[in-house]
């Protein structure tokens, strides 16, 4: 990173052009987007840095306070320290064959299983961070979860393999990384045959399963709004191919976020989301709610006209009503024949809202009154 890049990122909230470029991702994906494209696109960013793509995930999506930049580019150096004492161990070390074949890239996996064997540099947690696994290696020890400690896996074979290679196979409520019909068991450093389980999944989806994740309990959090929120569950729809699961999730982003623009009287937008669920009886509510607002501001017509889409008789009469008295107001001066003459038109329309409210006696009354 040359001097003029750096000094220029001190005044943004990135910490390198990369987490930039990262930040640029999330915010053009959308839930529309081609799931192959989406595909190609993070599978680039996952084996240019999976360490910087997953915090920038879980400081926008989980809102952990302890991801501000300073932190995070204490976090990065971590890893970075991360690589260097794992590649020390492997270059160092005798290659000891893993027991099940002759493979290369099954033998890096088993090297990176002994460097994380639980109880050296690595011990297991449950409902973690991901940065809670980026201490620094020499003097801490790192803790994670199945989800987290399956990225820092995949991390540190992304440094010499390509991760295509790899898979993830989802159990109940756990996760394991999948390389060509083994499990490998990350939290206690294990090759396992699991015989039962839901899915095995593209790698990109460690992601998806990431962003789902419940969030520590241990850490401090910001607020996320309903915007954030289903930007987070937009994306997971958009990595995902497991619909069925991240549907709901994205059907509850966007019921929140309906609530709360109606909530902020930002209707138009309330409308909007609510429109995309599957159960219409909220639209139908923020439609009736934005007639009632619009009736409180006077802005009969408009009221009148959602009033009699969504069919609500007792709100129709009272815009009716509301006009009727508004042009009263404006005739209650009234007294000579002159005068009348040149209210016709105003008139007219109070026989006419008198007949739509169905008061016949007072369109009658407006009639002979008035000579219309």
């Amino acid at each position: 990173m040359n001097k003029l890049i750096s000094f220029i990122l001190i005044f943004t909230p990135f910490v390198s052009t990369f987490e930039w470029k990262v930040a640029r991702f999330f915010k053009s994906v959308k839930s529309t987007d081609s799931i192959f494209s989406i595909r190609l696109r993070l599978l680039k960013l996952m084996k240019e840095n999976l360490v910087v793509l997953n915090l920038w995930m879980e400081k926008e999506y989980k809102g952990y306070k302890n991801l501000k930049k300073s932190s995070r580019k204490k976090f990065y150096k971590n890893s970075e320290e991360i690589v260097k004492l794992f590649f020390d161990e492997y270059l160092k070390l005798p290659k000891l064959k893993n027991p099940y074949f002759n493979d290369e890239k099954l033998d890096f996996i088993y090297s990176i299983m002994r460097f994380l064997k639980p109880n050296k540099y690595y011990k297991y947690i449950k409902s973690a961070s991901f940065f809670k696994l980026l201490k620094d290696p020499n003097k801490e020890t790192l803790e994670g979860d199945c989800n987290q400690i399956v990225t820092l896996y995949i991390f540190l074979f992304s440094r010499k393999y390509n991760i295509e290679d790899l898979e993830i196979k989802l159990l109940p409520d756990h996760v394991c990384l999948h390389y060509k019909g083994i499990d490998i068991e990350a939290t206690n450093g294990q090759f396992c045959k699991y015989d039962k389980y839901d899915h095995i999944l593209p790698i990109t989806e460690i992601l998806s399963t990431n962003l789902l994740d419940i969030t520590d309990f241990r850490e401090k959090t910001r607020k996320i709004n309903a915007r954030v929120f289903l930007k987070s569950a937009q994306l997971s729809f958009a990595i995902s191919s497991l619909r069925e699961i991240v549907e709901k999730n994205l059907e509850y982003a966007y019921h929140n976020l309906a609530i709360s623009t109606m909530k902020e009287k930002n209707f138009k937008s309330a409308l909007f989301y609510s429109s995309k669920l599957k159960d219409k009886s909220l639209y139908s509510n923020i439609k009736r709610n934005y007639a009632i607002n619009l009736y409180e501001r006077k802005s009969y017509e408009k009221a009148l006209k959602i009033s009699k889409e969504i069919r609500d008789l007792e709100l129709e009469r009272a815009c009716l009503g509301a006009m009727f008295n508004e042009l009263r107001k404006k005739v209650e001066n009234v007294k000579t024949i002159s005068d009348v003459k040149l209210n016709r038109k105003t008139y007219n329309k109070m026989y006419d809202l008198a007949l739509k409210m169905g008061d016949r006696t007072l369109a009658d009354q407006i009639k002979k009154s008035y000579f219309i």
